[in-house]
């Protein structure tokens, strides 16, 4: 099989450097294109992230008060009380995402 491309050496990347220095119109939609995959990645990493973060807290949620049951009492030291909205810190920003449980009076 052919290979379709070639290695590019020292002297071939200086010779394209200097082309697109001289040519900086050419540069602009491959940078828009860049900054447009940018952002969309940001977006993915932020959508990925908060979804784990929510799944990590009603599995903590789980384990500690048991699985749901609607309508049902229990004896259970722990229970959920309704959609509490909480949020958590991370480095740069809060997350508003919490599952709302109360501790129960015996």
């Amino acid at each position: 099989m052919k290979a379709s491309y070639r290695v590019v050496g020292t002297k071939d990347s200086r010779e394209l450097s200097e082309f697109l220095a001289k040519e900086g119109q050419i540069l602009l939609p491959m940078l828009e294109l860049i900054t447009q995959a940018e952002m969309a990645v940001d977006e993915l990493i932020d959508v990925a992230g908060r979804a784990t973060i929510e799944a990590v807290l009603k599995l903590s949620a789980q384990e500690v008060a048991g699985p749901k049951h609607p309508g049902r009492k229990t004896s259970a030291e722990v229970g959920y009380h309704g959609q509490q909205k909480g949020f958590v810190c991370l480095s740069e920003r809060k997350l508003s995402s919490a599952p709302g449980f109360r501790w129960t009076r015996t």
